[in-house]
């Protein structure tokens, strides 16, 4: 069976090619995991087994021992596809380890046992250093327990478990502290969910931040980007698209382009949403600390304006 019908099968009529092909091998889809349609395909799928979407960067390829066939038949699986492979295992001579392989696309995040809840260690002298660390950067003891923040003693690292809506382990984040290791974060190597949904209420109006220190010092209803960009199949834009949830941009104040770029596109769902104004503040909300960030947004929150766009790319760009 050839793969590229099998893909026109599942994935509709690809932009057209000579045999749809290109002389890279690539072919041009619309992508089934982007929140909205597009006009122009930017799913582009390999006949090697590489695929990507331009959009929301939903992509891979082959492992090491495995097929082009056999990648392509995951992918699509991945997609959504669930009938892939009772249509088109009998193309393939393991299937039952494929099948067992599948449910395990990515690998599982998961808490070593060397990182400890530093709110229950912290008295012991080798948990001071983590302890006073989280301290100085405006962390109460409170949100040690709240967040289930973790230190090691071994790597010196501190480290912050994400959980989903149903209190399950789906990402984290580790911190050095120390001033003289990179890199200074490392975060787990997966496309990454909602960080932290467990906390979310959709209901009410939520802060998109930069970082997870960010995050926590603001004391809102927040969540991290870990970044300062939104991709468009995200599984958080999805929530907040469903959810119509309010949206306040607090990136830090050296990405203002982007917060232009990120308004437009929720603006693009309907969803009402505002950003922060930094002015001449050269502070994020971390360095600020709770306190003054909260004085700060009482007159600094402001909506998107085309105006102020076109006067900040005329200053700036």
């Amino acid at each position: 069976m050839n793969i590229v019908d099998i893909l026109i099968e599942y994935l509709g009529e690809p932009n057209k090619y000579p045999d749809h092909i290109d002389y890279k091998g690539n072919i041009l889809f619309h992508c089934p995991n982007c929140i909205s349609k597009h006009n122009t395909p930017h799913f582009s799928v390999n006949i090697n087994g590489k695929y990507n979407c331009w959009i929301c960067h939903f992509s891979g390829q082959p492992k090491y021992d495995e097929t082009a066939f056999i990648c392509l038949l995951r992918m699509l699986y991945k997609l959504g596809f669930k009938d892939v492979f009772s249509k088109y295992g009998n193309f393939v001579d393991n299937i039952e380890e494929i099948l067992v392989d599948k449910k395990e696309t990515f690998q599982k995040p998961f808490i070593p046992v060397h990182y400890k809840k530093i709110f229950k260690y912290y008295f012991r002298d080798i948990y001071h250093p983590g302890y006073r660390y989280l301290k100085n950067r405006f962390i109460s003891d409170n949100d040690m327990i709240k967040y289930d923040i973790r230190y090691s003693p071994i790597d010196e690292r501190i480290f912050f478990p994400s959980y989903d809506k149903n209190y399950v382990l789906n990402y984290h984040i580790s911190r050095t502290i120390r001033k003289d290791v990179k890199p200074k974060y490392k975060n787990f190597d997966i496309i990454k969910p909602i960080i932290n949904e467990h906390l979310i209420d959709w209901s009410r109006p939520l802060y998109l931040v930069e970082g997870i220190f960010d995050s926590i010092v603001s004391r809102e209803n927040s969540t991290p980007l870990l970044g300062s960009s939104l991709s468009e199949g995200s599984q958080l834009l999805k929530e907040i698209v469903k959810n119509k949830t309010p949206i306040i941009l607090a990136l830090d104040y050296d990405v203002k382009n982007n917060y232009f770029n990120l308004m437009k596109k929720l603006l693009k769902y309907n969803i009402n949403v505002s950003f922060i104004e930094w002015g001449e503040c050269r502070q994020d909300i971390a360095a600020m600390g709770t306190e003054k960030f909260h004085e700060f947004i009482k007159n600094n929150v402001k909506k998107y304006s085309f105006y102020d766009e076109i006067t900040y790319k005329l200053k700036f760009n």
